[in-house]
């Protein structure tokens, strides 16, 4: 069990959840697809134009290439829409999230991404389904805004 976390939209901030007064508790796979997917992963220098800005946390600074925490959606929001983007951000979300499969947290991961709205407020909107090891599964939503214009052609 972990504290829920949950999103205050208007504060533009995550923080714990309370419920008559106490905490709240959730059974942790929120907060493991939380962790894993609003986590700056390292990316590659061949990823960045700027070498020195590869992002990360600590963890990624060593050699070691079996873990990696987060995610590179972060990427993403330094580019231009393309129409290839939402299969982009799957890629991202789907290898953030495949350690949870690996080990056997999850028997199976879909994610599915799409842009909405229009700009200057587009946002990629993505759906995360996790089945359990045991049991039925858990939908998670997500939206980040993006800042990029949208690429015509």
């Amino acid at each position: 069990m972990d504290l829920a976390i949950t999103y205050n939209a208007e504060k533009k901030y995550y923080d714990y959840t309370v419920v008559d007064g106490d905490l709240a508790i959730d059974n942790g796979l929120e907060s493991m697809v939380q962790m894993s997917l609003l986590t700056d992963a390292r990316a590659e220098e061949s990823e960045v134009d700027d070498p020195d800005d590869r992002r990360g946390w600590w963890g990624d600074l060593t050699e070691r290439k079996d873990f990696r925490m987060g995610s590179k959606l972060w990427l993403l929001k330094r580019s231009k829409i393309l129409r290839q983007t939402p299969a982009q951000a799957q890629g991202y979300i789907y290898s953030a999230l495949k350690w949870m499969i690996e080990e056997g947290i999850a028997r199976k991961i879909e994610v599915s991404a799409t842009i909405a709205g229009n700009p200057p407020t587009m946002r990629l909107e993505y759906t995360v389904r996790i089945y359990k090891r045991v049991g039925g599964f858990e939908d998670f939503e997500f939206s980040s805004l993006w800042k990029s214009q949208l690429e015509k052609g």
